[in-house]
């Protein structure tokens, strides 16, 4: 009995260094799942952070075009990613806006400047032909003086010649 006693204590202390082993090596897996998950977190949050911001960056930079203000600097990024190249395009965007408005604007003063000539030369034909509408009455006015006093002397030199005849 003895025999089977230490048997049974040799097998318990066995057992026992097993079950030991095992929750040593479970909470050791348990140590590197809970590190591991949270690096994993750690690293998604970066990753999440990295899109993120950069398209945060073009939503601003595009709602601030759509509101017409093109002269808000806009920082090219270095990064050779998708949202970095959005970014780009909004910056190069925003550089083609500028240069189409100073072209219109340009043309504007252009057509305000051909307005105010084509104004004053309006007046000046308007002033020419009022001179001329005076002109023509003064002419019309002596044409009827000349044709009275031709008349006059016509017939004056008619009651003339009754007189000498």
């Amino acid at each position: 009995m003895a025999a089977l006693s230490e048997l049974i204590e040799t097998d318990t202390q066995q057992t026992s260094a097993g079950t030991q082993r095992a929750i040593s090596n479970a909470n050791l897996t348990l140590g590197v799942v809970l590190v591991a998950s949270l690096l994993l977190l750690i690293q998604g949050r970066w990753v999440i952070l990295s899109i993120m911001a950069p398209l945060q960056t073009a939503s601003r930079i595009a709602e601030s075009i759509a509101h017409g203000n093109l002269s808000e600097p806009i920082v090219e990024p270095s990064r050779k990613d998708e949202a970095s190249a959005l970014i780009r395009s909004l910056v190069t965007m925003q550089r083609d806006l500028r240069g189409m408005i100073e072209v219109v604007r340009s043309n504007a003063h252009g057509v305000s400047g051909m307005s105010v000539q084509l104004s004053n030369g309006c007046h000046e034909v308007a002033d020419s032909s009022q001179q001329q509408s005076a002109a023509a009455s003064t002419n019309r006015a002596s044409g009827g003086n000349v044709r009275r006093n031709v008349r006059g002397k016509q017939q004056g030199d008619r009651a003339d010649g009754c007189d000498h005849g």
